[in-house]
């Protein structure tokens, strides 16, 4: 089990992250809760999700799309 906690934590500045559209998340073995823990609004991602505190999880590392909010952008 590999822990994504702290990842993008209190990167108040930070206002995107680029991936290519074939990225994703590994489907097993990840874990973390506070992934984006004490970010800032500035973190809009390509499809307009806007960080939030209660959306901190690893699970919103993951391309932005109208279906699955996720705070990738496609580069």
């Amino acid at each position: 089990m590999a822990s994504a906690d702290q990842m993008f934590s209190i990167c108040f500045s930070l206002e995107t992250i680029y991936a290519d559209s074939t990225w994703t998340l590994p489907s097993s073995g990840l874990t973390g809760s506070q992934c984006f823990y004490s970010c800032s609004t500035s973190l809009v991602s390509g499809n307009g999700t806007v960080w939030a505190t209660n959306k901190t999880a690893y699970t919103y590392f993951r391309i932005d799309t109208a279906s699955t909010p996720g705070y990738i952008t496609i580069a």
